[in-house]
């Protein structure tokens, strides 16, 4: 009964990341567009603004990539612990922030950008925790 919860768990974190990956990245793509078309109205000589819509554009990318690639690098056949429930936890927000952020901060007109920030800073941790999971607590177990 253990074994199956566990693999259950496993498989419902790879789905989270397999499809919030998608769904990111089909949101890159939304925001390109978005750009492209101009819905938010930037000034042509608004560099700064454009230059942060194209930053937190990129960062949409790269969320959908690396909760892709956290998909791929889970198996079945690991066993969940607290660590990979934190460390999903800060990917998930992060992302989910990042694609908030978009809408919310270059039209702010400042360089301070803490929902950006933080979620790069997230991002980051929570890919660190993942490779420390998959070199030091996964290794063990095959």
């Amino acid at each position: 009964m253990i074994d199956v919860s566990i693999q259950y768990s496993m498989l419902l974190q790879k789905n989270i990341h397999f499809y919030l990956g998608i769904i990111v990245l089909i949101h890159f793509a939304i925001t390109g567009l978005e750009m492209r078309l101009d819905l938010f109205s930037v000034n042509s000589n608004d560099t700064l603004t454009r230059m942060m819509f194209r930053a937190n554009h990129i960062y949409i990318l790269f969320s959908g990539l690396i909760n892709l690639l956290v998909n791929y690098t889970l198996r079945e056949d690991y066993r969940i612990n607290k660590l990979q429930i934190i460390t999903s936890t800060f990917l998930v927000v992060a992302t989910i922030a990042l694609s908030i952020s978009f809408y919310m901060e270059p039209t702010t007109h400042t360089f301070t950008r803490a929902i950006t920030s933080n979620s790069i800073k997230g991002c980051f941790l929570g890919t660190l925790m993942h490779l420390s999971l998959l070199q030091f607590y996964y290794k063990k177990m095959r």
